[in-house]
């Protein structure tokens, strides 16, 4: 792995990505932070196509769902134990190269949480989400 050049620790990392929500709409999250720095910055706008002209409006609130930044999709948090709603779930390796940390962004509180490491001996980028589901027999 090589060394950071010194320009790098101030630049601001900043990525677009395309999430599905379960009723199917199509929200854009940007998100930025400082080079090795755990101060993210999110914000999520929501394709308004009402009319003729397509708009982009940015919203605050995911209400019961949870965005699954790298798969691109939400999920319903409500009721579901280690889920917290209204928030974004997202790793780092994309933005440092390295690292397997996974991270939660809150919307309510605009804070990060690093979520505690499950599995240290293997790369994040070679893992994949797993999430429960629930059978109402």
């Amino acid at each position: 792995m090589r060394s950071p050049e010194p320009w790098e620790f101030n630049q601001l990392r900043r990525r677009n990505n395309v999430v599905v929500t379960l009723g199917g709409d199509v929200l854009i999250v940007r998100s930025k932070n400082p080079h090795r720095s755990y101060s993210w910055n999110f914000r999520i706008f929501k394709m308004d196509s009402s009319n003729e002209e397509t708009k982009w409006e940015e919203i605050f609130s995911l209400g019961d769902e949870a965005i699954i930044l790298d798969l691109g999709i939400t999920v319903l948090a409500k009721d579901q134990e280690g889920v917290t709603s209204n928030s974004i779930y997202f790793t780092a390796h994309e933005m440092y190269r390295f690292g397997a940390d996974i991270f939660v962004f809150n919307l309510d509180t605009n804070k990060v949480e690093q979520l505690p490491q499950l599995v240290s001996s293997v790369s994040f980028s070679e893992a994949r989400w797993f999430l429960p589901s629930f059978r109402n027999d």
